[in-house]
């Protein structure tokens, strides 16, 4: 099923990656919150947390990236011909 241009020029484009990676980073801040519970655990604790769900992020990236095949790989890691 082709996707529409439309779509395809609005995840394309710049500003559309940028809001999307704004987006990501604040989610993953209010998990890391969320989680740390702010307030009740300390600095430790948030810390801690923190590194748990940057290594589940990135696992879960790494993931998404084998599985969506060579196209996807060739963009991220850029490797002169």
């Amino acid at each position: 099923m082709p996707m529409s241009c439309s779509f395809v020029n609005f995840f394309d484009s710049f500003s559309a990656i940028s809001l999307c990676a704004f987006a990501g980073g604040a989610l993953a801040v209010l998990l890391v919150l969320g989680i740390a519970g702010l307030g009740r655990g300390g600095l430790t604790s948030l810390l801690l947390c923190g590194v748990a769900v940057s290594s589940f992020l990135s696992a879960l990236l790494s993931g998404l990236l084998f599985c969506a095949g060579c196209g996807a790989r060739c963009r991220v890691h850029y490797t002169p011909v």
